[in-house]
């Protein structure tokens, strides 16, 4: 039967050719089917596209051949082949399936990859390659995987094998697959045009899905844990490789990242051997669920030079996990929900602190010391427990902000902390942040215990309305001191307009230079019943706006 994708067009030619795979393959999970696969994928080739039929769960396609490798780099140990994969993929390809499985076998040091495109050798791009209802197995538990050396991240490491690759691709699609079990990335793919949906992916050491994507959609999916640790990078590491290549309009939205049962690679604490009791000890089940970054060197003397904008992270499901942000314009992170429990976060690699970043990330070769040019940040309707020693939101440099709405609970180093940015706070409620501040000095009390915190001044300055702080704790568990920490100059303004703080152990605010304008603030000592659900205290206190946010 042939499954055809929900939402990706397929050519004349793939829809006309239609090869079944297991007439040519055997498809019993003990048969190497690597050359009867090569075969049929020339075939479909030579017919200018084909549909290739996979078939459901009972087929196998059992991958021992050997990986195709291209140059070498170094690295601990090294100089190393550059590891490819077995299976090479060309345009105008559909595999079609109802649960079909692609396994690479085991008993391979430091394996390859399964499906890959040589983006070096072969300069034109992939096109019209889709994936539907197909299992993509890289059998890591079978694999022999070097351990790291502490101090060090060995070069094996930086092997990556994909369970698919390509850094050329132009209108690739993927629905309803599991992806899992290999040493680099599940799919890593640098193009435009690329859609993934409703497929479940686990076990992936690297990340699960990464690459520079244009024009690109990732959505519905589920990232969970297996039986192997994982995400070593992030579940989703959106990357910029190339200085002069853009990545523009990524979308990911409606997917859900749980990683409560599972833990980080114990190569996430580089002080320790990876395969050493220290280093198994202090893995977390807490990793990125996102981190759009950019790689290499950076912005030419750290100016923004209008190459990654555009990116939306909205209506996603996170479980002990956070989500960065470097360098990017017109960031839209919102109505996301993340829940984070307490893990001690010293010496992971890899973890941010706080649940979401929005930040500069400066080259550190320039004579500017931060990036310029950032613009465009919007947080806004996310509800967020975050029980980490860090901050909920962190925003750093940007122009234009709109953070907001929603609620925040537990972060353990302030609400939101906001950087030298322009913009609005703004129809938030924030409760129980804070930490006990026995490391600061008197004059600096309240940097890590009020509901915002705000540092330096940018643009046309910023603007705090109608944010309510509380903590419904009592006596000696109280930390929530302020509604607003402010160290800025006043040039530009930054106003605190219509704010209520409930409970607080300090002055609604704390501005260390004189500098803010405040207007309609408003204390109340009142505690709230221990009785209430801590939503039930939020809509208490939230404004009519905000709180029909929360409804349902």
């Amino acid at each position: 039967m042939t499954t055809a994708p929900r939402n990706h067009a397929l050519t004349p030619a793939i829809k006309t050719n239609v090869i079944r795979l297991w007439e040519h393959a055997r498809g019993d999970g003990v048969t190497d089917d690597t050359e009867a696969v090569r075969k049929v994928i020339a075939m479909a080739t030579r017919m200018g596209g084909a549909t290739i039929l996979c078939g459901g769960k009972e087929r196998v396609y059992l991958i021992g051949g050997e990986t195709a490798t291209y140059g070498t780099f170094n690295g601990v140990g090294g100089p190393f082949a550059f590891k490819r994969g077995v299976i090479r993929l060309y345009s105008n390809l559909h595999f079609s399936g109802e649960g079909a499985k692609f396994l690479l076998s085991g008993g391979r040091r430091e394996p390859g990859g399964l499906f890959y495109h040589p983006f070096w050798e072969d300069k034109a791009a992939a096109q019209n390659v889709s994936f539907v209802g197909i299992d993509i197995d890289g059998n890591i538990q079978n694999q022999h995987i070097t351990p790291s050396r502490a101090g060090s991240v060995d070069g094996d490491q930086w092997q990556h094998g994909h369970g698919v690759l390509c850094l050329r691709a132009r209108n690739w699609y993927f629905e309803r697959c599991t992806v899992h079990g290999f040493r680099g990335a599940g799919i890593n793919l640098d193009g435009v045009g690329i859609k993934i949906l409703h497929c479940t992916f686990y076990d992936n050491f690297s990340h699960d899905i990464g690459g520079g994507q244009n024009d690109a959609e990732i959505a519905y999916n589920t990232f969970k844990d297996g039986v192997a640790d994982s995400r070593w990078v992030a579940a989703l590491d959106i990357e910029k490789l190339e200085a002069h290549v853009p990545i523009i309009n990524v979308r990911i939205h409606h997917n859900v990242f749980d990683f409560r049962q599972g833990y980080a690679p114990p190569e996430r604490t580089p002080k320790f051997a990876s395969d050493s009791k220290e280093a198994l000890a202090a893995r977390t089940h807490y990793r990125r669920a996102v981190t759009f970054s950019f790689f290499y060197e950076g912005f030419p003397n750290n100016i923004y030079n209008g190459t990654m904008h555009t990116i939306a992270f909205t209506d996603n499901t996170v479980y002990q996990g956070c989500i960065d942000a470097f360098n990017w314009c017109d960031v839209d992170i919102s109505r996301n929900t993340i829940i984070n429990t307490y893990e001690n976060l010293e010496g992971a690699a890899l973890a941010n602190p706080n649940a979401v970043t929005v930040s500069q990330a400066a080259n550190n070769k320039s004579k500017t010391p931060w990036v310029v040019g950032l613009r465009g940040a919007t947080i806004r309707d996310n509800r967020i427990s975050h029980d980490i020693d860090g901050f909920a939101i962190l925003v750093d440099r940007y122009e234009d902000i709109d953070v907001g709405g929603g609620a925040i609970k537990n972060a353990r180093s302030a609400g939101i902390r906001i950087n030298a940015c322009a913009g609005l706070i703004s129809d938030l409620t924030i409760t129980n942040t804070g930490r006990a501040e026995i490391d600061l000095p008197p004059d600096r009390a309240g940097e890590l215990s009020s509901a915002v915190v705000v540092f330096g001044d940018l643009g046309d300055g910023l603007t705090i309305r109608k944010v309510n702080a509380v903590d419904t704790r009592d006596g000696a568990r109280r930390r929530l001191r302020h509604i607003v920490y402010a160290n800025v100059s006043g040039t530009p303004p930054t106003r605190i307009e219509d704010c209520r703080g409930t409970n607080l152990l300090g002055a609604p605010v704390r501005d260390v230079n004189g500098t803010t304008r405040p207007s309609g603030i408003v204390a109340n000592p009142a505690v709230a019943s221990a009785n209430e659900s801590w939503w039930d205290r939020i809509r208490a206190v939230l404004c009519p706006k905000a709180r029909a946010s929360l409804r349902g």
